[in-house]
């Protein structure tokens, strides 16, 4: 497999695995399933999870994780620059580790030199050019490299563990929520949640769009706009174009935590976004999703579930992850794929 250097393996399987996983919310959920897929190759092991805070917590949420360390712990640094001369006390008895990092290839000697016995490492995504959905590009780098999977059944093949996460929020964040949402004067009747940012303004739809969406949907039912603490500049485009079209805001939701995000989307009638980490989270708990794409390529990074529609998306060129020109779906497909789900 290009994307796994597999080192040596060892008969006897790891008692401690860590996984040291880079990326933002989105990179951490695609994931998750080959950390369920590294739960059968060695059900016995304990398995610590190294990823950046606050979306490293969600290893928790269903025991993917046993335990897990912020990426930007202090004693990781010489470790994740590959000059480490002793494991941190946080990896203490590590013996197998999976890394997925861009500078994976020191990362892995650095470990193997440590007396790390099982290692698999390789790129935290496909790279561009490859046409593999980024989950299973994860799954594929640890089967083989750390041991077979033991399948559910006989039918089952290694792909088909990510092909959904399903996680459930934790329960204080759901009653944090139904907090912040009678505050907001919704109370527990149906609403939609609407995500108008992303990681990158390039794979935003333009506001307009999703307003002429949005916008008529609100006659009909609550909408809940939400929004990160790096997201300041779309909510004001938002809110701005908003007021000009439709008058009176939506309710807007800003700065929660990442298990309060999933308890609201968690609740949703449906959820409305771009390629994000948060359209991710959506479909991982399970909430019917409208996901628009528009410079990125679907088949890679596509939110997978059984309750998610996606639209748009381009192929980009072998040499970058964005297309030159987005093919963003037309507003009436948005619309009617929003009607799709809202009448079943």
């Amino acid at each position: 497999m290009a994307n796994a250097d597999a080192g040596v393996r060892a008969e006897a399987e790891p008692a401690r695995v860590a996984v040291i996983r880079a990326g933002a919310l989105g990179d951490v959920l695609l994931g998750l399933p080959a950390l369920r897929a590294l739960r059968r190759i060695v059900p016995a092991a304990r398995i610590t999870l190294v990823a950046p805070a606050p979306q490293v917590h969600i290893a928790t949420w269903d025991a993917t994780a046993d335990e897990v360390v912020a990426f930007d712990e202090p004693s990781l640094a010489p470790l994740i620059a590959g000059e480490a001369t002793s494991l941190p006390d946080a990896l203490r008895g590590v013996d197998g580790a999976v890394v997925w990092m861009r500078r994976h290839a020191e990362v892995a000697a650095c470990l193997r030199a440590l007396g790390v016995r099982v290692i698999a490492s390789g790129a935290p995504f496909p790279p561009p050019g490859v046409r593999v959905h980024a989950s299973d590009w994860l799954v594929e780098s640890i089967v083989g490299a750390i041991g077979p999977v033991t399948s559910p059944s006989p039918a089952a093949e290694p792909w088909q563990l990510s092909a959904t996460v399903g996680l459930t929020p934790p329960a204080d964040a759901q009653a944090r929520i139904n907090v912040r949402l009678a505050d907001v004067g919704l109370g527990n009747g149906p609403y939609v949640v609407l995500h108008p940012g992303s990681g990158s303004r390039r794979k935003n739809w333009p506001v307009a769009a999703w307003i002429d969406v949005a916008g008529p949907l609100a006659r009909e039912r609550p909408v809940v706009v939400v929004a990160g603490p790096a997201e300041q500049e779309i909510l004001v485009d938002f809110q701005r174009a908003w007021q000009a079209s439709w008058g009176t805001l939506p309710a807007i939701l800003e700065c929660l935590s990442l298990a309060e995000v999933a308890a609201l989307l968690a609740g949703a009638a449906l959820y409305l976004g771009n390629d994000s980490g948060v359209s991710h989270l959506a479909a991982a708990v399970g909430a019917r999703c409208a996901v628009v794409f528009g410079p990125t390529n679907p088949a890679v990074w596509r939110p997978r579930g059984p309750h998610v529609t996606v639209l748009g998306g381009a192929t980009p060129s072998a040499d970058s992850l964005f297309a030159e020109e987005p093919a963003w779906p037309s507003v009436e497909a948005v619309r009617q794929a929003v009607d799709g789900w809202l009448r079943r």
